[in-house]
């Protein structure tokens, strides 16, 4: 996010670069962007159940996903933000230990929205182990179960 708004084009260009490690050689990839993994991310980067699953799937992101990235994180950091309009509840869910989007980024959201809004902290997770534990939780609260 600092690099995204401080410096675009290296932003950009960076994004490039692993759009290309993606392609050529995919667990690469995943190695650096666990480089520094925190929390639990660093034992489920070590999982081969989650590595199996994680690759493809950061794979075709970067491949196929990567300007709608590029254009997502470069709008959130240049966000003058047009909250007001929003009357959905919104629940978001954040590792308390993500070393990529820190805790405080969530809660700053959860202050500027409209409306209810509730932060769901999950202690000793970081980035992919709260999106790992938290997936089935959502689909279920989505489900109405």
């Amino acid at each position: 996010f600092k690099l995204a708004m401080k410096a675009p084009r290296i932003f950009y260009l960076l994004s490039q670069y692993q759009k290309l490690v993606a392609l050529l050689a995919p667990k690469v990839l995943v190695n650096m962007l666990f480089a520094n993994a925190a929390g639990k991310d660093r034992s489920l980067s070590e999982d081969r159940e989650f590595r199996a699953y994680i690759t493809p799937i950061l794979k075709q992101c970067f491949q196929n996903r990567l300007e709608g990235y590029v254009r997502d994180i470069q709008y959130y950091v240049t966000w003058s933000g047009e909250f007001d309009r929003n009357k959905t509840p919104v629940c978001l869910w954040h590792g308390a230990e993500d070393n990529w989007s820190p805790l405080s980024m969530a809660t700053a959201l959860s202050q500027t929205l409209p409306g209810a809004v509730s932060v769901e902290v999950m202690e000793g997770l970081s980035h992919y182990s709260c999106l790992y534990s938290a997936a089935p939780k959502i689909c279920a609260r989505i489900e109405g179960r």
